[in-house]
């Protein structure tokens, strides 16, 4: 049995209707390191948990996770409280940091770093319940500030090569670059959701989202950045091309996508590694340390050689919603009811 840190009695509220609606994937994201094993990696893992609740909050779900290190691990998402949206863990233990909102009241859908005092929170915020839901960007260097105009649609995903140039995937169709001092808006003129991005270097950037047409039929979009554009690159309107949840990459002969299983992309063409129940979250560190999680608590990793499903070790079954992990530790955002727990795994060899 995975041993909890924390146990909840009962949870009785249902979250907020826009909050659902509003509910994706999303992945946990960090810089690629040039150097990596080039042996496989082993599937064994030690897995602890850590339940991620309050007595004074209905809620807390986490969306997505990033750490600098195994002792210093950020998640973010949203609670009915505030002050539980952002928790950081120090090798020891998960403490909720509390952020102030400013002007709107934050959901956090993303978070993206490069140093313990240099990461990215992306999300939406409203002042009311009733209010039309705006971006939230938040950057911390030792000091939270709020980076966004306030002019900015919903933005889910975020991705960039240093804080003076930063991507973000936005609903409406935009796409926004922070160049260190203002924002520069991308409009596609396409009802698109975007809500994954991933790049490789200044000019290789990817951006996946959800087109809606008049009919309500959803179909996945890919765009890529060339040229100081962004253009479209593909769709699964007319057949399955195997994208639609989540990109992660280490160069272009190792670029993934998540939808009814994993995929990799080969000379334009998305190839299936394995058909599995949805997989909303795909990262990895290194080509042969690659995990990809989803619908009940699917779990996988690749070692370079195979693909494996992994098994937590209990029976406790819902939603894998956020994954980050370095050589040797993988940390897992579960969804349980309505709270959150998060794996911890340790490579055994």
């Amino acid at each position: 049995m995975i041993p909890n840190s924390k146990k909840t009695d009962s949870f009785f509220l249902s979250l907020l209707s826009f909050v659902l609606i509003l509910s994706s994937c999303r992945k946990a994201t960090e810089p690629i390191s040039d150097n990596f094993r080039s042996d496989t990696t082993s599937h064994n893992f030690t897995w602890t948990a850590d339940t991620i609740f309050a007595e004074d909050a209905y809620q807390i779900y986490l969306y997505d996770i990033w750490g600098r290190d195994e002792n210093n691990v950020w998640a973010v998402g949203h609670s009915d409280r505030l002050k539980y949206r952002i928790w950081h863990y120090d090798g020891k233990k998960w403490s909720n940091v509390y952020v102030p909102a400013f002007y709107h009241v934050p959901t956090y859908r993303e978070i993206f770093g490069f140093s313990e005092n240099d990461f990215w929170v992306v999300g939406y915020g409203v002042k009311t319940n009733l209010d039309t839901a705006v971006g939230y960007i938040l950057h911390y260097d030792g000091e939270w500030r709020r980076m966004d105009n306030y002019d900015l649609p919903i933005c889910f995903a975020v991705w960039g090569t240093s804080s003076d140039n930063m991507y973000f995937g936005c609903y409406n169709g935009v796409i926004a670059k922070y160049d260190g001092e203002k924002f520069i808006k991308y409009k596609t003129g396409r009802d698109i959701q975007f809500r994954s991005i991933w790049g490789f270097n200044d000019t290789t950037i990817f951006v996946m989202g959800t087109e809606i047409e008049k009919n309500n039929k959803y179909f996945a979009v890919l765009y890529k950045y060339t040229y100081n554009r962004f253009t479209f690159l593909d769709s699964s309107r007319h057949f399955d091309k195997g994208f639609g949840m989540d990109l992660w990459g280490y160069d272009m002969d190792n670029f993934y996508s998540a939808k009814d299983g994993v995929y990799k992309y080969n000379n334009g063409r998305w190839i299936r590694e394995f058909k599995s129940t949805t997989i909303y979250t795909i990262f990895g560190n290194a080509p042969n340390n690659v995990f990809a999680g989803g619908f009940l608590s699917t779990f996988y990793h690749y070692n370079g050689d195979n693909w494996e499903k992994i098994n937590f070790g209990d029976d406790l079954i819902d939603t894998i919603r956020g994954i980050w992990s370095n050589d040797d530790h993988v940390f897992v955002i579960q969804h349980l009811g309505y709270y959150s727990r998060i794996l911890h795994g340790v490579r055994k060899n």
